[in-house]
């Protein structure tokens, strides 16, 4: 006995298409890049600054000789920030990645820097919001997944009217690499450094008690210079080393500390003050 089952036209041409379109995602998925964790893990920073979540990423690069790290870098096209609750997802925001290789010290080969702003701080604290960094590279894409309470930082900012700075630490063997990326928002022709020293650290207890100035003991060169970046849109890097030894001598304890970063211009110092936790080794 033959049962004869009609199948109407419409529904076996998009059977058919289904069909397709499984072989064909399957054949091409073997070239397509599985989105996971990026190959360099990023420095995320999250804090609060004129009501504003900001985040800044960055990739450092202290060897010229890393070129893979270095490709890498280059290969990232954008930086899309979704910023979530336990509830939903609350806002997405694009952050363009730039280059910066400009700088006074020989320590620093390039960084990459991507600064974005988000405005829900007035409805949501760090403690309930996470962070999916989607990394978009010519190669293919990436995601670094974080709650933002543990990429938190607070910092105080003054004297930002003419530039923007974004602070940054690195741990480098035995020894600590401080420095602010500074990126030229207005021109005035009364900033100037009335020295050679372009650059001050400062790491305080928590009481701010000082327990270690690069400006300590120190002659610098009487004479005026301009302060970088000197054009608009222009960015330029400011670094100093620290082995962790006291001014008076002996090693910094482990502990939290608060980190002063300052570019010494007149007639306005450009500060930043955030958290600095030392370990142990």
């Amino acid at each position: 006995m033959k049962i004869k089952i009609k199948i109407p036209l419409s529904c076996l041409i998009t059977t058919i298409c289904t069909i397709t379109a499984i072989l064909v995602f399957v054949s091409c998925k073997s070239f397509l890049k599985e989105t996971g964790p990026p190959p360099y893990k990023p420095e995320v920073m999250i804090y609060i600054n004129n009501d504003k979540f900001v985040i800044s990423v960055l990739y450092t690069v202290l060897d010229a000789r890393d070129s893979m790290k270095i490709e890498f870098i280059k290969s990232i096209k954008n930086i899309y920030v979704n910023f979530y609750n336990t509830e939903k997802k609350l806002t997405r925001t694009e952050i363009k990645p730039v280059i910066v290789n400009q700088s006074n010290s020989k320590r620093i080969n390039m960084i990459m820097l991507a600064r974005g702003e988000a405005n829900i701080f007035d409805k949501y604290s760090f403690e309930t919001i996470f962070i999916d960094l989607n990394i978009v590279t010519k190669d293919g894409d990436y995601n670094y997944y974080k709650n933002s309470k543990d990429l938190s930082q607070d910092i105080i900012f003054s004297g930002m009217k003419n530039m923007e700075l974004v602070p940054f630490y690195e741990k480098v063997d035995t020894t600590y690499l401080f420095g602010v990326i500074a990126k030229r928002l207005e021109i005035t022709s009364k900033e100037y450094l009335p020295n050679s020293e372009d650059f001050r650290t400062e790491v305080l207890t928590k009481k701010n008690s000082v327990q270690w100035s690069s400006n300590y003991k120190k002659d610098y060169l009487m004479s005026i210079q301009k302060v970088k970046p000197i054009k608009i849109g222009d960015y330029f890097i400011y670094t100093m080393n620290w082995d962790k030894r006291k001014n008076q001598g002996g090693s910094v304890s482990p502990g939290s500390y608060n980190l002063r970063l300052t570019i010494p211009s007149f007639p306005d110092y450009y500060t930043v003050i955030m958290d600095f936790p030392i370990s142990k080794n």
